[in-house]
């Protein structure tokens, strides 16, 4: 006959990592992109995505407006200046204006730097962006903008 002594040991529970979730200031903010083009859309939609927005597209005011048909609001509307057919960002924003009232924020996006844009665009209410945008400016400019944050100085160029 033999023995076998084996030292008690200590039950370990493994600890577990508590997952926080990622939360920026940015998530959950409601963004409607407006854009004659599809590259451009696709590049928009992937970058506020990953800033945990949530992202609807349109490429004209038509289609801008039937994303907001069935009562979902924006904070936030980027919309490129030159749209095709001659519309125009402006145009979006307005729309937008007429439907939503004042519940939201909007910036027009454009290449078009002439003082005479800029101020007509800030002259109704809403912010300018020249282009290029850089990701860092528009984060800091959508930021700002955020529902937590304090209430926006609209009518500003970035």
């Amino acid at each position: 006959m033999f023995a076998l002594s084996v030292r008690r040991g200590v039950v370990v529970t493994p600890a577990v990592k508590a997952v926080a979730e990622t939360r920026t200031p940015l998530s959950g903010l409601r963004i409607l992109c407006v854009d004659n083009e599809p590259d451009i859309l696709r590049g928009m939609d992937t970058l506020l995505s990953r800033w945990g927005c949530e992202v609807r597209l349109a490429e004209t005011v038509v289609a801008a407006m039937q994303q907001l048909q069935d009562d979902w609001q924006p904070d936030f509307v980027l919309s490129d200046y030159h749209l095709a057919n001659g519309e125009t960002g402006l145009q979006v924003l307005q729309q937008c204006s007429l439907r939503l009232g004042k519940t939201f924020c909007g910036a027009v996006i454009s290449a078009d730097r002439t003082e005479e844009t800029r101020k007509t665009i800030e002259g109704h209410g809403f912010t300018f962006i020249s282009k290029p945008v850089k990701p860092l400016k528009l984060r800091t400019l959508l930021t700002q903008h955020a529902p937590s944050q304090s209430a926006p100085s609209l009518g500003a160029s970035v």
